[in-house]
C-alpha cells in the first residue's frame, strides 16, 4: 500500500500545446478532453504532499485551472481501471452535513447501463468527484437523469457540473511492487 494521493485538474482552455505540456508534469497519469465547462481534465498521482506545491505551480502556468486534492477514495479510483467507450466526470456540491452520506450514495449509481468508475471526496471548489461510464452517450445520460437511479437520488445535492470526456493520454501508475493501488484493476 502506498501513501500517494490524486490531484484532479480541470482546465477551462486547453490547446494542443497546453495538453502536451501537461503530459510532462511529474505525476500526471491521465488527460481527457471534455465537453461542457472545461476543455480538459487531468489526474496526477503524487507520492507525497511535498510535491503538491511544485505540481500546482506548474499547472497554474497552463491557465486558470480548477484543482482538487483527493481525501477519500471509493474502492475504484478515478481513471484507474479499464474504461468503457463513454466517460463522464461529475463535480458535486452537497450539503456539508451530508457529504459522507452522498459519497456512499454515489457508489450506488451503477446499473445495467451505467458503470460507477470511482468517487473521491476532495478538498477544492466542489465536494465530490465522480467518474461514470457506459457503452453509449444516450445510456449514460439517461441513467444520470433517471429520477429513481440517477443523480437526483443523492440527498443533499446542491449543484453539479457534468462533463463527458475522451481519454487522450493514459499512463498506468507504477509502484515498487507493481501492484495497482486501490485494488481496482491493472489500468490496462
Amino acid at each position: 500500500m502506498t501513501n500517494d494521493f490524486d490531484v484532479y485538474t480541470f482546465l477551462p482552455k486547453a490547446s494542443d500545446k497546453v495538453l502536451h505540456k501537461l503530459e510532462h508534469i511529474h505525476g500526471v497519469r491521465c488527460i481527457a478532453t471534455l465537453t461542457g465547462a472545461y476543455e480538459a481534465f487531468a489526474v496526477a498521482t503524487l507520492e507525497s504532499f511535498d510535491r503538491l506545491e511544485g505540481f500546482l505551480d506548474r499547472v497554474r502556468r497552463l491557465g486558470d485551472p480548477v484543482t482538487a486534492v483527493g481525501l477519500k477514495y471509493s474502492p475504484q479510483r478515478i481513471v484507474w481501471s479499464p474504461r468503457p467507450p463513454i466517460l463522464s466526470f461529475i463535480q458535486l456540491n452537497v450539503d456539508p452535513k451530508l457529504v459522507h452520506a452522498a459519497f456512499d450514495k454515489t457508489l450506488e449509481l451503477a446499473n445495467d447501463n451505467l458503470q460507477h468508475l470511482g468517487t473521491t471526496l476532495v478538498a477544492g471548489n466542489f465536494d465530490l468527484l465522480i467518474e461514470v461510464g457506459g457503452e453509449s452517450f444516450d445510456l449514460v445520460r439517461d441513467s444520470l437523469l433517471d429520477v429513481n437511479q440517477g443523480l437526483s437520488k443523492i440527498d443533499g445535492l446542491q449543484s453539479s457540473v457534468t462533463s463527458f470526456g475522451f481519454i487522450r493520454y493514459y499512463r498506468r501508475p507504477h509502484y515498487p511492487d507493481d501492484q495497482s493501488a486501490g485494488g481496482s484493476g491493472d489500468g490496462s
